[in-house]
């Protein structure tokens, strides 16, 4: 072998030294361990996550009805009331509504007041209590939805808890089952996911083709009777209901009920007063502020129950 021209090899050596600064080489180092290190994170936290989920997925029919997991996605503008169909016939308007217990009403009016676009919610009372089952078509802010349960048919209902407003200086927090676009207020306080279950699991809830929402029971006795509609005496039979406040102290009511007994009345109510028709075993109620009896006078006069089927 040749001698090797030791000179000519350092001179190259120190060119290349000359164009690496130690600051540059430095830097270059830190950034490849960062990268290393950033791949092993991200590595060791999809891992994680990947484990978590499975954790969450087995511990979900677990968890109680107040761990809150999930933010409802309600549309904007959804109001929370349902729009019942309506038909054109003569100047007069016909909305057709079916009650919590399937009983259909068709009800007329002059097209001018626009009864049905007031909307509607569902309600249904059980037999010496409360919580259940009212219903809306929208949740508060940030409700979650917290796991499933099935109704008496074996349809299985999303849960969620949401925050109510409640006029005093905490809210409380609710849980509702998820039937379609409704939902129903099932306890005002979350309770065991048994006891939840339990509830559920003996109510029939269903969604009708037109939208209406449909509540009913498996153990008879469990929901209140219709009872009778008389005067200032209102029944506790299956109800819809419209209440709309167009401005402070200005407040309409609309209640449409399933009763045993009814009595056509032209004034009832306290702070809201107003009037009541009744035709085969149905009562319509329509309440106003005091200041507000033109309207009153307006649906008594033209408000008909068409039919009850």
């Amino acid at each position: 072998m040749g001698d090797i021209d030791t000179e000519r090899l350092r001179s190259a050596m120190r060119g290349l030294a000359d164009q690496a600064h130690p600051s540059d080489l430095s830097g270059r180092v830190r950034a490849t361990s960062r990268r290393r290190r950033t791949r092993r994170i991200a590595t060791v936290a999809a891992g994680c996550a990947a484990a978590l989920a499975v954790a969450a997925g087995s511990l979900s029919a677990l968890t109680p009805p107040d761990v809150e997991d999930k933010v409802v996605p309600m549309p904007p503008s959804d109001s929370g009331l349902h729009v019942p169909p309506t038909r054109q016939e003569g100047g007069k308007e016909i909305m057709s509504l079916v009650l919590p217990d399937r009983t259909r009403v068709d009800v007329s009016y002059p097209a001018g007041l626009r009864l049905a676009a007031m909307g509607w919610t569902a309600l249904r009372s059980p037999s010496g209590g409360d919580g259940c089952c009212f219903a809306t078509r929208r949740l508060n802010d940030g409700a979650r939805r917290i796991g499933t349960a099935k109704d008496a048919k074996g349809r299985v209902l999303p849960i969620w808890t949401a925050r109510e407003t409640t006029g005093e200086e905490s809210d409380t927090v609710a849980t509702y089952a998820q039937v379609g676009r409704w939902y129903v207020h099932l306890t005002g306080k979350p309770p065991g996911w048994k006891a939840l279950r339990k509830l559920a699991g003996g109510l029939v809830l269903e969604e009708t083709r037109e939208g209406f929402l449909v509540i009913d029971a498996e153990r008879p006795g469990f929901l209140a009777r219709n009872d009778s509609a008389e005067g200032d005496v209102w029944a506790q039979g299956p109800k819809l209901e419209s209440n709309v406040v167009l401005k402070r102290g200005l407040t309409r009511v609309i209640e449409v009920q399933r009763v045993d007994r009814c009595v056509t009345v032209e004034q009832v109510g306290m702070e809201l007063t107003g009037r009541q028709t009744c035709r085969d075993g149905v009562a319509v109620r329509f309440l106003a502020a005091k200041t507000d009896q033109d309207w009153i006078r307006q649906v008594w006069k033209g408000l008909r129950i068409e039919k009850v089927y």
